[in-house]
């Protein structure tokens, strides 16, 4: 009896086993007929393409990125502000001195940093602000404890932190795929939770089919919220201590969904020491109209930046 049923375990885990790879190569199969489709639409229309790895999220290696912005030197007598964010922030396909961070330095005589990383969100600036060779760079440019850090949020970053994430990517941002990390949030602090070398196979198989089918697709706003809130406190946690509790300002911006944090988003992080602004309210006028964008009719243009970088330097009294 033992031995029959011991048989027909083993007989059924074949089974499953044979299954459960027709079904990956089936399901990869699909993700290839995708991405070939796109990057074929893309090549022709001149835009980038998309790549894949297992279960991607973008986290960018900001010391062999080729997106970085200068650092803007002011008067050493006033303090100054770092910035981190996405594309927006870094003013991508701006000049440098269209940028929001140049227009304050330059409004304001302060020293300004722009981490701003195309593709990039929160992990971003925690990646900078747990690298030493970022405080080395900013010693080497005699920026010492900043009044503020401002941040520029956009919807799709509660995308980035929470789900499998295909982004626009270059042949020289490929090395930001990795296994996706898990992070968990304890007393402020930040613990990162990696699939093990022996799972790792397991791992990648199980997240190429699972992840992309079900949760890219069935986007879980809730627990991405709480996921991007728990990342922004592990960030202020980092400058309080790096920098001497520096003030930190979030400054909600419109992308192509037309949609800013939700109202519990809001009061989380006004509840844990964060100042918010709404860039239309900084500019004074809505900021997703021709008008306002750059010749990709996404990215804001030096007209919006100037109208948001005075409502800041009104609010923040710089």
């Amino acid at each position: 009896m033992k031995k029959i049923l011991l048989i027909n375990l083993i007989v059924c885990l074949i089974i499953f086993a044979i299954l459960e790879f027709i079904s990956y190569l089936l399901l990869k199969n699909n993700i290839k007929d995708f991405l070939n489709n796109f990057n074929k639409s893309s090549n022709e229309m001149n835009k980038p393409t998309l790549t894949l790895r297992y279960c991607p999220v973008k986290i960018y290696n900001q010391k062999k990125s080729v997106n970085l912005r200068n650092i803007k030197i002011g008067n050493s007598y006033k303090k100054p502000i770092i910035f981190f964010g996405c594309s927006y922030m870094n003013g991508a396909t701006l000049e440098e001195n269209q940028t929001l961070s140049y227009i304050i330095s330059e409004k304001t005589g302060r020293s300004t940093v722009n981490r701003g990383i195309p593709a990039g969100s929160i992990n971003n600036s925690i990646f900078d602000l747990r690298d030493d060779d970022f405080y080395k760079l900013l010693k080497s440019n005699n920026i010492k404890n900043p009044e503020y850090i401002v941040y520029m949020f956009i919807n799709d970053h509660l995308k980035r932190i929470s789900i499998p994430y295909l982004g626009y990517v270059t042949p020289s941002d490929k090395h930001v795929y990795e296994i996706v990390i898990r992070y968990k949030f304890r007393n402020g602090k930040l613990i990162e939770n990696k699939p093990s070398k022996i799972l790792l196979p397991f791992y990648t198989l199980y997240t190429t089919k699972a992840y992309y089918y079900l949760y890219a697709n069935k986007f879980k706003k809730n627990s991405s919220e709480d996921n991007m809130i728990n990342l922004f406190k592990a960030a202020k946690t980092i400058t309080d201590e790096k920098f001497n509790k520096p003030k930190f300002v979030i400054i909600m911006y419109k992308d192509s969904r037309r949609l800013l944090m939700s109202d519990y988003m809001i009061k989380k992080l006004q509840d844990s020491g964060f100042i918010i602004f709404d860039a239309e309210k900084l500019a004074g006028h809505e900021l997703v109209s021709d008008e306002w964008r750059s010749f990709d009719k996404e990215h804001p243009n030096e007209k919006a930046f100037q109208d948001v970088a005075k409502g800041l330097i009104k609010e923040l009294k710089l």
